[in-house]
Parts: C-alpha cells; sequence; structure tokens
C-alpha cells in the first residue's frame, strides 16, 4: 500500500477474478485497493469428439507440426475439454466405458500432442499452458515458444521461421494447429495464409459474451462505494503513513486532495461494455465527486492494457491522451502505465 496522504487510489481491474490475482499482487504495493469486476463470460466449445477427432487425426491422419494459442481462454477451454475427454464414462454411442483403462489409454495419446512445440503470444499465456496442459512437467521439458512477444504480430515472424524450418527438413508445409477464440483477430491466419508456408488449422475452441450491463454497473457502483468508504478510513488514520511512491500524482485543485479511482480495459470487447456504464455515471468516463467528511475529490482514469483495446476506447469516445497504455501487455506494463500518469 502507497503512503502518500495527499494521492490515494484505487484500482478496478476490469478482468475475471477468478482467473487468478496475478495483477493484484503487482499493483498493491503502489495503490490502497485492488479490485475486480468480470465483464466477459467465456463459454467452451469444445467437445469430448472435438479432441477425440484431433488425437486421431494427428496419430493416424496427417499429423500436426505444433500448436498455438493467442490467449489464456482457449488454454482453459482445451484443458476442460481434454479432462472430460479422458474422464468419459460413456462413448457418443451410449456405451459404458472402462474407466480406469480408458483414462490411462486416452491420457497417453493426449500427451502425444504435447510433444508439438507449443507457440504462445506473451508470458502470461506461456504460464497457463503450462501450469494447465503440461500439469506435472518442469519448464525445461516443455517446448514453448513465444513468451517473449506480447502480441500476434509480433509472434508471426518467429512462426514463419518455424514454418522455414519444417519445410527444409519434410519437405512439405507443416500443419499449424490453432485453437482460437470466435473474435479471434485475423494476423496470424493473414499472414501464415499469405506466405504460403504453413496449412493453418483453425479450432474455435470459446465464445465470449458480454454480461449483464446492469449488474456490471451494479458492481461498479457497489466497488466505487467501498473505494471511497476505505479511502475515507485511510484519510482518518492519515497519521501513520509514509511519504509517496507514485512518480507523477495528481494534485487537487484550491489544495484538495484527489483520490484516483483506476478503470483498467483488457479487451476491445470488455470496453465495449465498460464505456456506456462509465458514461452512465460519469462524464465519458471521468467524473469528480467529493468524498463524505474528507477534502478528498475522486477521481476516475482509464487504463488499456495496449493498442487493440486503447483503439477500442478511442473510438468509443474516449480521449487519446487521457488514457493510460502499457507498453506491454502484461502486469508490469499496466504498473509503468499507472505509476507514470
Amino acid at each position: 500500500m502507497p503512503t502518500d496522504t495527499s494521492a490515494r487510489s484505487a484500482v478496478v481491474l476490469f478482468r475475471d477474478p477468478t482467473r487468478g490475482d496475478t495483477y493484484k499482487a503487482a499493483l498493491q504495493e503502489d495503490h490502497d485497493i485492488i479490485e475486480s469486476i468480470a465483464v466477459l463470460e467465456h463459454q467452451n466449445l469444445l467437445t469430448c469428439s472435438d479432441i477425440s477427432n484431433i488425437v486421431n487425426e494427428h496419430l493416424f491422419g496427417r499429423e500436426f507440426a505444433a500448436m498455438i494459442f493467442t490467449s489464456q481462454n482457449a488454454i482453459h477451454a482445451l484443458n476442460e475439454a481434454v479432462n472430460q475427454w479422458i474422464n468419459e464414462k460413456t462413448n457418443s454411442h451410449g456405451e459404458v466405458l472402462k474407466t480406469d483403462e480408458i483414462k490411462v489409454y486416452r491420457r497417453a495419446r493426449w500427451k502425444k500432442l504435447l510433444d508439438l512445440p507449443v507457440f504462445v503470444v506473451g508470458q502470461a499465456t506461456g504460464s497457463a499452458c503450462l501450469s494447465l496442459l503440461f500439469e506435472g512437467r518442469s519448464r525445461n521439458s516443455c517446448d514453448i515458444r513465444g513468451e517473449k512477444t506480447g502480441k500476434a504480430s509480433a509472434l508471426l515472424p518467429e512462426l514463419l521461421e518455424f514454418c522455414n524450418a519444417c519445410n527444409v527438413l519434410d519437405n512439405e508445409q507443416p500443419r499449424l494447429l490453432f485453437f482460437c477464440g470466435d473474435q479471434r483477430r485475423d494476423t496470424l491466419p493473414t499472414g501464415i495464409a499469405e506466405s504460403h508456408k504453413a496449412e493453418l488449422v483453425e479450432i474455435t475452441s470459446y465464445t465470449t459474451v458480454s454480461r449483464d450491463p446492469q449488474k456490471v454497473k451494479h458492481e461498479l457502483l457497489d466497488t466505487i462505494d467501498r473505494i471511497t468508504s476505505i479511502m475515507n478510513s485511510i484519510r482518518c488514520s492519515s497519521d501513520s503513513l509514509q511519504p509517496p511512491t507514485n512518480c507523477n500524482p495528481l494534485e487537487g485543485e484550491h489544495g484538495t486532495d484527489v483520490a484516483t479511482i483506476w478503470m483498467v480495459l483488457f479487451s476491445p470487447s470488455g470496453a465495449r461494455v465498460v464505456v456506456p456504464i462509465l458514461d452512465e455515471i460519469s462524464n465519458q468516463g471521468d467524473f469528480v465527486q467529493a468524498l463524505p467528511h474528507t477534502s478528498y475529490k475522486v477521481v476516475s482514469r482509464i487504463a488499456a492494457i495496449g493498442n487493440t483495446t486503447a483503439s477500442e476506447l478511442v473510438g468509443l469516445g474516449i480521449d487519446e491522451q487521457s488514457i493510460a497504455k502499457a507498453n506491454e501487455p502484461n502486469e508490469r506494463g499496466i504498473c509503468n502505465a499507472l505509476a507514470c500518469r
């Protein structure tokens, strides 16, 4: 928790709080309060039959050369479907399976795909891949590539280099297995198609739907109330606080102290949910109100995980200059963006 009495701050992360708290852990040193509100829901589209077909295609058809994941959601969807397939008690014909034998057999077959190189976008996606798909394996035993990339356009050259090597070794185009969402961007499919260096097999693994905006609005208002209440208690106990940690804290007008609430967006689809809600309770996402019983003014500001989300915010009417944009699509990027605005 920071220690400046004149510049308090809170952060609202518009992301699923059940997906871990790595952002909260990274932010809590520089901000008083960290809250999370889910604005999107991801529904798994993969079935046991899909997993069976993928495994059979790899083992008995034209094998795949690598797997690709550009989001953690695809990894979660695949992991859930694989576990359901391994633990399936009846087959598609309704016949009862010998569970223990089938588990061993299917797990062994699935592990054949895990011997493939796995390309990911970013360290968070790589970590999710390691903890879910490669459960029990050490990082050194897994061929995970692309963790230093932050976006699909940065991963593309690495993929094409891999395809070149495959063409030289096998004298044929490699098949790449791409697990993606229903709103995936065209960067990789278009880049790979135009290169003529590989065949991309897309598996739409999940769909993204918006939560009820009224529920999100209700949760946001409750969160703001909770934040202002905590700010008030911090103000009342300010004698125990120490000097500031933020590199450029806002100063209130005429000596009024400022409490900033950062609204952090992680995707264009999330931005499309949140901005209209902010418009309802503020003026284009920037509201100022008095904090009861203190000299604080509460100001909201907006941050984006990267260029795509920031561009969506601009398209929704948010002033580009007012957006704190992370230079890296990860915890460190968000921390730096908030600290220096």
